[in-house]
């Protein structure tokens, strides 16, 4: 499975409500790989060569034809978005350094110093960060571990195979890794391994699990310091680490249609929740049915908050509400 990963906006904190970030990912089996080149660079006809289409260049119309064409494809799209409209930047700081601080609160109970160093090194980078980042980080964080608990639950069902790999592909954001991409390459795995303990991964006996058998942890390589250090009982077998660092690459999106695609989406959604279609319907009807449907009362595009909450505006509601009708369902 190739999972391809772009945001829009800043994350920068706001001052008016609404101000909405995104991150988006979408998931696609590698024999949808041609389809999706095709569909890419039918954007880029009329256009100079190596131009990178962005959701500005094109026509409501163009766009929706372009979602219509991933929509009969099997790829999934996700989507994790903030409203850094409800963001105080002295609390999202506070947020932050508590998250740092919580990473070695418990460091005199590890046994071997070298996992001390990295709790300490860890801790340092993400009390560095700058906010807007650190919002990004957790919201990239977030994305991630939805995509892998649902996208195996999604795709088990329908296409087993396409779980033998991972292969994610990031947008970069200057020709070499910024300091960003290397620090959240670095937490990345710890961070989703500490999630799947947290929220469990769902897994139905009798379904075709065999494709992530490589993906298991071997009983001599398995983590047991859960329980030996705190009682916890360990986690089935699965190495998220893997799963996400495998086959791990920043690229230019400029070469990777994929990417391309998740910028076209995070860049929909967070229009769509500003308001900004000419038929915001229309958008939220094509835009959620790349949306794998959730637990009864979750919606499909996950909504954040690293500060204080709020109801969202009965308009943004109502979009929601219509992507979630028009979502995929994950049972068969």
């Amino acid at each position: 499975m190739n999972i391809f990963v772009d945001e829009s906006g800043t994350f920068r904190s706001a001052t008016v409500l609404d101000s909405w970030c995104v991150v988006a990912a979408y998931a696609s089996p590698e024999s949808d790989r041609r389809h999706v080149e095709k569909i890419v660079q039918g954007l880029s006809i009329g256009r100079p060569f190596g131009y990178e289409v962005k959701l500005n260049d094109l026509a409501e119309t163009e766009y929706f034809d372009f979602l219509g064409a991933i929509g009969r494809l099997d790829g999934v799209a996700f989507g994790v978005a903030v409203d850094v409209g409800l963001h105080n930047e002295a609390n999202i700081t506070a947020h932050r350094n508590a998250q740092a601080m919580g990473i070695v609160k418990d460091i005199d109970k590890m046994i071997h110093q070298s996992m001390r160093d990295s709790l300490v090194k860890l801790s340092a980078e993400v009390k560095n960060l700058p906010i807007q980042l650190y919002t990004q980080l957790i919201c990239q964080t977030t994305l991630f571990y939805e995509v892998i608990r649902l996208s195996i639950l999604y795709f088990v069902q329908r296409r087993p195979q396409t779980l033998r790999e991972f292969r994610w592909r990031v947008d970069q954001k200057d020709k070499f890794p910024t300091r960003y991409e290397k620090t959240f390459r670095a937490l990345l795995p710890g961070i989703l391994q500490t999630m799947s303990i947290e929220d469990p991964m769902i897994f139905v006996q009798g379904w075709a699990y065999g494709c992530l058998k490589r993906y298991e942890f071997a009983e001599d390589e398995r983590p047991n310091y859960l329980t030996k250090q705190y009682g916890i009982e360990d986690a089935d077998g699965h190495n998220i680490g893997k799963i996400v660092g495998e086959n791990f690459r920043f690229v230019d999106s400029t070469k990777v249609p994929g990417v391309r695609v998740a910028d076209l989406l995070a860049s929909g959604f967070r229009k769509l929740l500003r308001g900004g279609f000419v038929d915001n319907d229309m958008a939220a009807r094509l835009l959620g049915s790349l949306l794998i449907l959730r637990a009864k009362g979750d919606q499909p595009l996950k909504l954040i908050s690293l500060d204080r909450g709020a109801t969202v505006s009965p308009v943004t509601t109502a979009r929601v509400k219509l992507m979630h009708r028009h979502g995929r369902p994950m049972l068969i």
